[in-house]
């Protein structure tokens, strides 16, 4: 090895992990995955969970009930009724569902969790 490359390889290596440390602070600072949670008590055995990114304008609204009581119009009302009044709370003019509504079922806890995701637009 020449002197040249030895002094060569350990200054590239160094300029290596510059780079990264400072392309991985960049990308803390524009933290999308910070979520705000809002979990509500709607009657006896129903909770809505907001998982709200205000980063994306998004959120993911969760309506849990036991399976044996599960409605799936019902849940699909307390979601559109409780993202309309998100939206308001927000600010936001409006809401759109982001994609299709998720329903799982949890038979060792006899829960069902009914999920929408939803995207609000000022």
């Amino acid at each position: 090895m020449t002197k040249l490359t030895k002094f060569l390889i350990p200054l590239c290596v160094c300029f290596l992990f510059i780079t990264a440390s400072i392309i991985a602070q960049e990308e803390n600072e524009q933290d999308p995955a910070k979520v705000e949670v809002i979990q509500e008590q709607q009657a006896r055995n129903v909770t809505i969970t907001i998982e709200y990114v205000p980063v994306t304008d998004e959120a993911r609204i969760t309506y849990k009930c036991p399976t044996g009581l599960f409605d799936q119009g019902a849940a699909m009302n307390a979601i559109k009724s409780r993202a309309a009044t998100f939206s308001k709370e927000k600010g936001y003019s409006f809401y759109t569902y982001a994609k299709p509504d998720v329903t799982k079922y949890d038979n060792a806890t006899r829960l069902t969790e009914y999920t929408s995701f939803i995207r609000f637009v000022h």
